[in-house]
């Protein structure tokens, strides 16, 4: 009997524990618009906003969360929390990450900062933050994770993160940061991880990583570097540096020297103009080793994706020739006067842009034009049935496929992708870097001719989709697996069983969400040219530019 009375007051003791952990939800129900579920063991709410007007109600939330996150399910039109964070965070004493994106925020109040002073992570990337200084961060320097990408910081100054003496991961990326003070950093001898990708720098002041002791990886790709910044190579626990898509010419023995060190796994440079001259020669000589070849070429980064080998940009006979595949012997080579010959079959190249006109009006572009007949037939007949049905849309066309960039955007990714094949066409495919790097040139351009181009919700819906289930991207007109992926921070959404959809945003990345959005994106429509009707555009690059005849016309440059 004793025993049996032991068993059931256990039972008792412990039934409100298992009720919590089956349910999820605790002593609430989890509010309208929000997902509540586990993560290592804690509880996490996860809140999709679709409009301004809804308001999430916090007594509905579990007062013992410790993770968080708001997010729109549309981006930048959400201000449900912005431009000022609001205090609302007093019943969460164990919250410890806060995830708030594409609210609107501009700054967070010393009140709120207070409600938050035993956070570790916090993001609040996509947001309206142009200033440090109205964050709070000298009441928060219990973070250890500082999420601040996508926002509209231009500079970052002295003393800024100085009580952030825990921080190991710092994001600033795909800001507008043209300077860094020699002591933004200084108190950060914890930071493992600085993301400074994606802005306008054109170079590290001197010392301002010097007391970043622990700092491992080092993102600064997509700013404007004409050379490797020497401020890294003091950096000695480094294992990643990613220099991609900057405007470096030339990799010094200096440089290559410090590359070697064991600590340092990868290194990467492509899309870089470099000159593949004699001054690059120890470093295409480290490359073409085995250690050099795994750090600049074979590296897996951090987000799956595997940067391509850098590749010559001049001389012009061993333009688009990865380094990897380069003769020393070549090095050093110039291109003869007046010779626009290549032996390599991607040299070459550059974009044709058209504005939609009247296909009927000849042009004229001489012996020397870049296409023949057959190719010009082609994108004569593609603009016609552009005009027709899209009338202000743009049509970008490269050596191999044409784009077209709508003028009237649409909410739903099926109605877009309907409207490109009533044309004939698909929703543009990217497959890889190259692609990416064409297809962001070409829309900023388009973009630019015509402003109605522009998309208000900053999106442009692609052919490609993703499978939160499977965790795959594919491509919509095969349905095969990409291998090629762009995503912005903090994307794909690993949450959810249905298929979502894939935009391109205006800085290049990827983002995913529903196929149907409260606005509208634009979208891009592609189509191959005929591979068996271009010439050789090595023997004939000169550039044509004819009048045009008309208010109506079509209007071609050679973008080299």
């Amino acid at each position: 009997m004793r025993a049996d009375c032991i068993i059931i007051t256990t039972l008792l003791s412990v039934f409100p524990v298992l009720q919590h952990v089956v349910t999820g939800q605790g002593h609430h129900e989890c509010p309208l618009g929000c997902r509540c579920d586990f993560e290592s063991q804690y509880k996490r709410v996860r809140c999709e906003v679709t409009d301004s007007g809804i308001v999430i109600n916090f007594h509905d939330i579990d007062s013992d969360i410790h993770f968080l996150e708001i997010l729109p399910r549309q981006r930048g039109r959400i201000d449900t929390f912005g431009p000022s964070l609001p205090d609302v965070f007093l019943d969460f004493p164990f919250l410890e990450r806060l995830i708030i994106r594409n609210n609107g925020i501009t700054n967070i109040p010393s009140n709120t900062a207070r409600q938050l002073s035993k956070l570790r992570a916090l993001d609040v990337s996509q947001n309206e933050i142009s200033s440090l200084r109205g964050l709070s961060l000298d009441i928060l320097s219990g973070l250890e994770s500082l999420e601040l990408s996508s926002n509209f910081l231009r500079s970052i100054e002295s003393g800024e993160f100085q009580r952030l003496v825990r921080l190991r991961f710092l994001g600033l990326s795909s800001n507008k940061i043209q300077s860094l003070s020699p002591t933004a950093f200084d108190n950060l001898h914890n930071l493992e991880t600085l993301d400074l990708a994606g802005n306008l720098l054109r170079d590290l002041p001197v010392g301002i990583l010097s007391r970043s002791g622990r700092l491992q990886y080092l993102d600064l790709s997509g700013n404007q570097f004409s050379s490797v910044p020497q401020e890294t190579l003091s950096i000695r626990g480094l294992t990643n540096l990613l220099l991609d898509d900057n405007q470096i010419t030339t990799v010094s023995s200096s440089v290559v020297t410090f590359w070697r060190s064991p600590s340092l796994q990868a290194v990467t440079l492509s899309n870089n103009p470099i000159l593949c001259d004699r001054s690059v020669t120890d470093f295409v000589s480290w490359v073409q080793t085995a250690e050099g070849a795994r750090k600049v070429c074979n590296a897996d980064q951090r987000d799956g994706r595997r940067r391509p080998c850098p590749s010559c940009s001049q001389p012009r006979v061993l333009a688009g020739l990865p380094v990897n595949e380069l003769n020393l012997r070549d090095l050093g080579q110039s291109d003869q006067p007046g010779g626009t010959g290549s032996s390599h079959p991607n040299s070459g190249g550059g974009f044709v842009t058209f504005q939609v006109g009247d296909p009927s009006e000849r042009l004229t572009a001489g012996s020397n034009s870049t296409r023949d007949t057959g190719v010009q037939r082609q994108i004569y007949d593609l603009t016609d049935r552009v005009r027709r049905s899209l009338p202000d849309a743009g049509v970008e066309c490269s050596a191999t496929k044409c784009y077209i960039f709508s003028a009237g955007g649409t909410r739903s990714w099926s109605t877009a992708q309907s409207t490109c094949r009533d044309l004939g066409l698909d929703l543009a495919e990217i497959g890889n870097p190259a692609e990416q790097k064409e297809l962001m040139s070409l829309l900023i351009k388009s973009v630019q001719e015509n402003a109605h181009r522009s998309s208000p919700s900053r999106g442009w819906w692609i052919g490609l989709r993703y499978s939160p289930r499977r965790r795959e991207t594919s491509y919509a007109t095969t349905g095969r697996i990409a291998s090629y992926t762009n995503w912005a921070a903090g994307r794909p959404n690993l949450i959810g069983f249905s298929d979502e959809c894939v935009e391109l945003l205006d800085i290049g990345q990827w983002n995913d969400g529903p196929c149907t959005l409260h606005i509208d994106n634009q979208f891009v429509c592609q189509t191959m040219l005929s591979s068996n009707q271009q010439t050789d555009t090595r023997s004939a690059r000169s550039p044509f530019t004819p009048q045009r005849q008309s208010a109506d016309s079509a209007f071609f440059t050679i973008v080299e």
